[in-house]
């Protein structure tokens, strides 16, 4: 009984050693995160510089915000409006990934209706095309995402 409980220690030990080497390695790109969540846009950037190895998504939303946007917004409420908008333009365009990562990052500031609108553009699965499927006609998505936005 006594190794079990030795061996039941160490496992929970060696466990929560790993865990938190985890946490660690992820704090530099969690706080970007957190910087486009608040619409610090200019900080995001510069945190991103520090980061060694930046997930490939996490740095093209940086990227996309630090080149088309204001800085920084005063709140998250004015950095969620200005990435509706660019989606807006996008959904026009007919940039189907920028329409959602546009969409992404007025959600991620607390936009429902941009979280919604993404949510309904994960469940269409686009392709590159900007279509939902082979058979699906041009605007099809992009009516039914326009129509989650002006709800």
């Amino acid at each position: 009984m006594r190794i079990l409980k030795f061996a039941g220690l160490a496992l929970l030990i060696g466990a929560g050693a790993l865990q938190i080497t985890r946490l660690v390695q992820r704090y530099p790109e969690d706080r970007v995160r957190v910087e486009l969540r608040l619409g610090r846009y200019e900080s995001a950037a510069l945190r991103l510089a520090t980061v060694e190895r930046p997930e490939d998504d996490l740095a093209q939303l940086v990227n996309r915000v630090s080149t088309s946007l204001k800085v920084n917004y005063d709140t998250r409420h004015e950095a969620g409006q200005a990435c509706l908008e660019q989606a807006r333009r996008a959904l026009v365009a007919a940039d189907g990934e920028a329409t959602y990562a546009w969409l992404e990052l007025a959600s991620a500031t607390g936009d429902r209706t941009a979280g919604r609108a993404a949510a309904a553009m994960r469940g269409l699965a686009l392709d590159e095309d900007s279509s939902a499927e082979p058979e699906t006609p041009p605007g099809t998505w992009r009516d039914e995402i326009e129509a989650i936005l002006n709800r």
